[in-house]
C-alpha cells in the first residue's frame, strides 16, 4: 500500500501561527527601532545646535536673543545657518568700519527646517529656543546665563511633569553633558 505524504492541518495550522508570532515580533522591534532612531536623531540636533551656540559665543561674547525680527528657532536658523557680516575693525577718526563675512556655523539638513526656516525635530515639530532661558532648577539644569532648546517629542507639545509617565520632552536642561 502507498502512504501519500504531506502535511495535517493541524500542522499547517501550528507553522501558521509561528509564522504569525515571529511577525508580529518584528514589526513590533522595528516600531520601536524607527522610535528609538527619531529620538536620537533629536538629540543629535540638540548636541549638534549647542555646539554650534557655544562657537557663536565664542566669536560674539552672546549667544543669538529671541527678541527682534525672528522668534524661537528661527533665530538659530539665521545666526547660525546664514552668513552674516561682521564689523572686525572701525577706524574712530572716521567712522569707517571692515566688514567681513562670518558663518554659517550651522549647516542643516532639508528635513530639518520647514519653510519659514524654523528648525524642525524628527517628528517635523517646530524647535523650542529661549535666550536667556530659565532656571529649570531642582529638575534640570539653570540656564538662566544661557539658553534653553527643547523638542516637545512626538506630541508636539510642551509636558509639565517630568515625572509623568507620558513625558516625551528632550532639552538641554534635561541631557547630560
Amino acid at each position: 500500500m502507498n502512504k501519500i505524504k504531506g502535511f495535517t492541518l493541524l500542522e499547517m495550522l501550528v507553522v501558521c501561527a509561528i509564522i504569525m508570532i515571529l511577525g508580529t515580533i518584528v514589526a513590533t522591534g522595528f516600531s520601536n527601532y524607527k522610535e528609538r532612531a527619531m529620538l536620537d536623531n533629536t538629540k543629535a540636533l540638540i548636541e549638534r545646535l549647542k555646539s554650534s551656540l557655544q562657537r557663536y559665543y565664542e566669536k560674539f561674547q552672546e549667544y543669538p536673543k529671541t527678541t527682534g525680527t525672528w522668534e524661537g528657532s528661527q533665530n538659530l536658523y539665521y545666526f547660525l545657518g546664514e552668513k552674516i557680516e561682521v564689523v572686525v575693525y572701525k577706524n574712530q577718526e572716521t567712522g569707517e568700519e571692515q566688514i567681513e563675512p562670518y558663518g554659517p556655523i550651522e549647516y542643516y539638513k532639508k528635513q530639518e527646517l520647514d519653510s519659514e526656516k524654523y528648525i524642525l525635530d524628527s517628528w517635523g515639530n517646530r524647535l523650542y529656543y529661549k535666550c536667556p532661558g530659565d532656571d529649570h532648577l531642582p529638575n534640570g539644569l539653570n540656564n538662566k546665563t544661557s539658553f534653553d532648546i527643547a523638542s516637545w517629542g512626538p506630541n508636539g507639545e510642551e509636558d509639565k511633569d517630568p515625572e509623568s509617565e507620558k513625558y516625551d520632552d528632550i532639552t538641554n536642561w534635561d541631557m547630560k553633558d
